[in-house]
């Protein structure tokens, strides 16, 4: 599935519920921290072949942060109307 397309299909998604009106940037930017504070929380203090045993052994909560933290980002390029496709490429 490309960027764009699972982009779009968020957007669809929050505009069904109807959570395409009412949002918070502040909300999903701390929800996002969060995510990430998760993912620190098992890697952190530790050597890089650690945080390698780590992942391996916790490879559920690893890709559950990859799959959330990429939700909060979409969710908060639709929100603010940010074509993030277009945005990864012009990096």
């Amino acid at each position: 599935m490309e960027l764009k397309e699972l982009q779009n299909k968020i957007k669809r998604f929050d505009k069904e519920r109807g959570w395409n009106k009412d949002w918070n940037l502040k909300d999903l930017s701390l929800n996002l921290t969060e995510e990430i504070g998760e993912l620190w929380n098992l890697v952190k203090w530790v050597d890089v072949e650690k945080q390698k045993e780590i992942v391996k052994k916790k490879k559920e909560e690893v890709s559950d942060f990859v799959g959330d933290a990429l939700f909060l980002i979409l969710k908060i390029a639709n929100q603010t109307d940010i074509d993030a496709e277009k945005e990864y490429f012009q990096h």
